[in-house]
């Protein structure tokens, strides 16, 4: 006959904080946004150096992915818990863009020619201006022109601009200190740069 082994009790399952739980999932979406934004950035500043995409066309693949970070972190910015995010998200002053008005020599025909207004300027109130703002940007500007021959004509130019790479560069860096400060984590790349080389 055998001996049979008294059987021990199986120990109750235990469950995390919830909460804990939750905001360490938190924590790594934002994370992997963030991580995917630094790909981005680099593969971007690459491929202008190399002459493979445009400066225009490297800050709105960069704007793109800011943008999603900033959506990951909109939950927070907005929560009346952190008034350092109500800031960050509507009023903080976060730089501008200047479209400069085009520039013209006199062509042989023309005697005069006027454009106006001299530039148009988009302020960054805010990160929610980011999500808000039109991509590309655009400013129209009136270009006249008067000659003996043909008068006085009138024409319109727009011209259009993206949020340049350092601006967007210096958005990320607040929104990964309001991360600190609010006890979100933040893993940065010691290694990585935020200078940016042409």
């Amino acid at each position: 006959m055998s001996e049979s082994q008294p059987t021990q009790p199986m120990a109750e399952p235990t469950v995390d904080d919830p909460g804990e739980i939750n905001q360490r999932e938190k924590i790594k979406q934002l994370n992997k946004a963030r991580g995917e934004l630094s790909t981005v950035r680099n593969r971007v500043t690459e491929k202008v150096i190399l002459g493979h995409i445009s400066e225009q066309r490297a800050c709105s693949a960069y704007r793109q992915v800011v943008s999603t970070y900033i959506m990951h972190l909109a939950p927070f910015l907005r929560s009346n818990d952190f008034e350092a995010g109500t800031e960050l998200w509507n009023s903080e002053d976060l730089g501008e863009v200047v479209i400069p008005a085009p520039s013209y020599e006199t062509d042989g025909y023309s005697d005069d020619i006027e454009v106006g207004p001299p530039q148009q300027v988009y302020s960054i109130d805010g990160v929610s201006d980011l999500l808000s703002l039109p991509s590309p940007l655009a400013a129209e500007f009136q270009v006249t022109r008067s000659d003996e021959l043909r008068g006085t004509h009138t024409e319109t130019e727009t011209k259009t601009a993206e949020i340049d790479r350092q601006t967007l560069d210096n958005v990320v860096i607040r929104l990964d200190e309001f991360r600190q400060e609010v006890g979100l984590g933040v893993e940065i790349d010691p290694n990585e740069t935020t200078e940016w080389e042409i």
